[in-house]
Parts: C-alpha cells; sequence; structure tokens
C-alpha cells in the first residue's frame, strides 16, 4: 500500500521539527541527526529539482545512479538468493533510489524516512513504475519501536545510522524487528573518504577542513562516522553475524571523485569501466581505508 497524500502522519519524534522553535530544539536534542532534515527541507524549498536524485534533470542524477550501482554491484550476488516473498525494511528510504528496486524484487516493501519531500518523491517514482507493495511511513528510526519483533525477512539501511545520537541503539532496533537469519545490509560513511572527497585545492581550503570540516569533529551532531574497524566492531555489537565488510564508492562522491568526467556519466562502457577499477581499490591495503563507503553484509 502506497500512502496517498491525506494519509501522510508524521510518527516518532518527527511532528517536533514542525512545531515551535523550542520543539524543534527539542527533537535535535533527542536525535541529533534530525537536524540534517531542517536543512534538507530547505534543500528541497529552494533546489527541489537537484535533490530528488531519480529525477534525470537533477544535476546529482548520473552521479547518484553510479553511487546506485556501485551499491548493487557488490550486493547483488547476496540479493539473488532471497525468495520473491520476503517482507523487506528499508530503513531511511530517502527519495526510493532502493526503494523502487526493492519493490520490483520483493512481494511487500516497508520504507520509512524522516523528509516529508523525500518521502513524496519516493512516492511519486514508485506509482510511476505503477509499484503498490510499497508501505510507507514518515517518520525516523525510533518508529520501529511501533513494529513488531522479528518482522522482516531482509533489513536495508544504507546510511541512516550515521545521523543518529546513538548508532548502536539504532542497530539494536533494526536488529530487533529483523526475522532470525534475516539477511542485514548495511552502510556507513567513511571518515577518511569524506575527509578526502573536499576538493582541496590550497592551504587556505586544507585549513579550513582541518579546523572546521564536521568530520573530524568528534561525537558531532550532524553525523557519526566510522573507519572500517569501529563499524564492524558495532555491527557486531547489535548482533549481525556472518558479517563481511566491504569499502565502495572511491569514485563519484569519495577520494577519486576528481578522476570522474561528469559528461561520461551516461556512458555504460565508462561506468563499467568505473566499477571495474573501484574492485581494484577495494582490494587494495592502503586505498580501500580511504573509503568512502563501508557495507557490511551480514544475518540476524
Amino acid at each position: 500500500m502506497i500512502l496517498t497524500k491525506k494519509a501522510w502522519q508524521a510518527e516518532g519524534i518527527v511532528p517536533l521539527l514542525y512545531g515551535k522553535d523550542k520543539d524543534k530544539k527539542r527533537a535535535s536534542a533527542i536525535r541529533p541527526g534530525l537536524h540534517n532534515v531542517l536543512g534538507l527541507e530547505r534543500y528541497f524549498k529552494n533546489q527541489s529539482f537537484d535533490m530528488d536524485f531519480l529525477n534525470p534533470v537533477s544535476s546529482f542524477y548520473h552521479l547518484k545512479s553510479l553511487s546506485t550501482k556501485l551499491y548493487l554491484h557488490r550486493l547483488e550476488n547476496y540479493l539473488d538468493p532471497i525468495p520473491r516473498e520476503s517482507i523487506v525494511l528499508d530503513a531511511g528510504c530517502g527519495v526510493g533510489r532502493f526503494t523502487t528496486l526493492l519493490a520490483e524484487r520483493f512481494k511487500k516493501v516497508v520504507a520509512f524516512d524522516p523528509s516529508l519531500p523525500s518521502l513524496k518523491a519516493c512516492q511519486r517514482h514508485l506509482e510511476e513504475r505503477g509499484l503498490h507493495n510499497v508501505e510507507m511511513h514518515w517518520a525516523d528510526i525510533s518508529f520501529l519501536d511501533n513494529v513488531g519483533e522479528n518482522t522482516f525477512d531482509v533489513v536495508i539501511a544504507t546510511g541512516p545510522i550515521c545521523y543518529t545520537a546513538d548508532s548502536l541503539k539504532s542497530l539494536k532496533r533494526l536488529m530487533r524487528v529483523a526475522k532470525p537469519n534475516a539477511k542485514i545490509f548495511l552502510s556507513v560513511e567513511g571518515c577518511l573518504g569524506a575527509l578526502c572527497s573536499q576538493g582541496v585545492e590550497g592551504p587556505e581550503r586544507l585549513l579550513n577542513v582541518l579546523s572546521r570540516d564536521p568530520l573530524l569533529l568528534e561525537k558531532d551532531r550532524l553525523i557519526n562516522y566510522c573507519n572500517r574497524k569501529d563499524f564492524k566492531e558495532l555491527v557486531r555489537n547489535a548482533g549481525v553475524k556472518k558479517l563481511t565488510i566491504d569499502s565502495s564508492h572511491d569514485f563519484g562522491d569519495g577520494a577519486f571523485w576528481q578522476a570522474i568526467d561528469d559528461s561520461r556519466l551516461n556512458d555504460p562502457t565508462y561506468v563499467d569501466m568505473i566499477i571495474r577499477t573501484e574492485d581494484l581499490c577495494r582490494n587494495h591495503s592502503v586505498i580501500a581505508e580511504r573509503a568512502r563507503i563501508f557495507m557490511a553484509v551480514g544475518e540476524k
């Protein structure tokens, strides 16, 4: 079921973000990562065509398409054996980059996100594709506290745990609603990869990045970055078994972002070459640690 416009009702602590200033401050104190939602709202208001990454008119369309392909390149072999009758959770679904693909593949998808403009874009893309097997919720991750245990056969969370105050608590919420032996797919932002993607042209810019970049501030309220070791420990502590950690996204929005020719991203041959190069980077002992994304695949 896709929720209609009239059916949108905020869940979790999301309603506080749309109340008075004191409510917004309270929401940000409870769930610091939700501060980003307010910024996202402003971007959608001022640059809505750019923020919908599934819309070909977005200036980020080809770059985000590459990002999605890099994810799928690593996950396809894990997704293929999963039965079509599976029920899937897409946590922090955004505009639906993965929601649409999951809905085409599986019987039912439950998706949630605290950004209403993102959800509306996701709904539109589902409707355009004739997909009606997605249950959508306008909510933050605390919404899962109202979902029964052992509900989902597959849990996918590409990025949202970076934007929660307590990453371990968020992961445990995801694990609680996963069935025994459920497939778990997670990703986080890598600190070094994000820092290397800043585009430092000179010492002034470098000084600014080193002194002010939120990725370098411990316990920053905007993002909880990870390195491979910390991410592995975090996921294991949440109870994920049969764990594999991979690096990804060295190109596009990673350390080698300058090597990308944006004008060629609509060329399949060029994209395939990037993917092959990503494979080499992932297997390189030094380069792999500078990845923009770390992905975890495992089971409950």
